[in-house]
C-alpha cells in the first residue's frame, strides 16, 4: 500500500517542499504589493543598466571621444566603490547590523514587515 501512495504522489511532495523551504510558495500567496516589492530590485537595476546605456549612445551621438567615455565609466565605477566603502567604515563604526546601508532595501523591508504576518517574513526576505 505504500508504494501505491508513493506512486500516486509521483514527484509532487518533493516539488511542494523545495517551495516551501525556498519561501516561494508564501511568495505566491502573498499580496500583489508584497510580489511588486519582490521583483522591485530587478527592475531598478535594469533600469540603472539601460541608463548607462543610453548615456553612452547619447555621448556617441554628440561625438565625445570613446576615451573620456571610457574614462567617465571608470572614475563612475571607483566613486561608488570609494563611497561605498567610505559608508560601510562609518556605519560599522556606528554599530551597522546587517546590510542596513542601502536605504530603499531599508524602506522595502519595513514595508513588507508592515503587510505581512510575521509567519510570512522569513519568507518573503529570503
Amino acid at each position: 500500500m505504500s508504494s501505491t501512495k508513493q506512486s500516486q504522489t509521483g514527484s509532487i511532495p518533493i516539488f511542494a517542499r523545495i517551495l516551501e523551504h525556498t519561501g516561494l510558495r508564501t511568495l505566491y500567496h502573498s499580496s500583489i504589493d508584497v510580489k511588486l516589492l519582490c521583483i522591485q530590485p530587478g527592475v531598478r537595476l535594469f533600469a540603472y543598466g539601460a541608463y548607462t546605456l543610453v548615456l553612452v549612445s547619447f555621448w556617441r551621438e554628440l561625438d565625445i571621444s570613446q576615451n573620456y567615455i571610457e574614462l567617465f565609466m571608470t572614475l563612475t565605477l571607483f566613486d561608488d566603490v570609494g563611497i561605498s566603502f567610505v559608508l560601510a567604515c562609518f556605519a560599522d563604526g556606528i554599530g551597522r547590523n546587517g546590510n542596513e546601508i542601502e536605504p530603499v532595501r531599508a524602506v522595502e523591508e519595513s514595508t513588507i514587515a508592515h503587510i505581512v504576518t510575521p509567519k510570512q517574513r522569513g519568507d518573503i526576505y529570503a
